[in-house]
């Protein structure tokens, strides 16, 4: 597990002996400094202000994480901060996107879970000749 108080050079130089997932392959390594050092301090609890940087810079660094499945996570983290503290608009938007299209997957798989449990208590209720019908 990556030491969040390491620098951005020191992480870099991990590089050899990791392989990072995503699409394309390591394309992580490619997010600016200033974007990996925001999304950095989100995740360790110790925001920094939202970088400067263009939307277009901001699209890359949501496809590049989605990849990861830590965008609905980091949503968690930065729906809460300040607005000085948080992506422009259109970046929020779709981050609040992701997050609540995996809470809806999330409740979608407890909801079958719960009737698979119900139907076998049914079944076993039925087979102890307490049954329903």
């Amino acid at each position: 597990m990556l030491n969040f108080d390491r620098s951005l050079h020191e992480i870099y130089q991990l590089y050899p002996n990791l392989k990072f997932c995503g699409e394309p392959r390591n394309a992580i390594l490619g997010i600016s400094d200033d974007l990996l050092n925001y999304v950095l301090s989100i995740l360790k609890a110790d925001p920094i202000l939202t970088p400067g940087v263009p939307i277009t810079k901001w699209s890359e660094l949501l496809s590049i994480l989605n990849s990861h499945w830590i965008l609905p996570l980091l949503y968690w983290h930065v729906a809460r901060l300040p607005d000085e503290f948080r992506p422009p608009g259109p970046v929020l938007g779709r981050m609040r996107k992701v997050f609540l299209m995996e809470n809806e997957h999330i409740a979608l798989k407890d909801s079958i879970c719960w009737l698979v449990l119900c139907l076998v208590l049914a079944m076993l209720l039925r087979i102890k000749g307490y049954g329903f019908w």
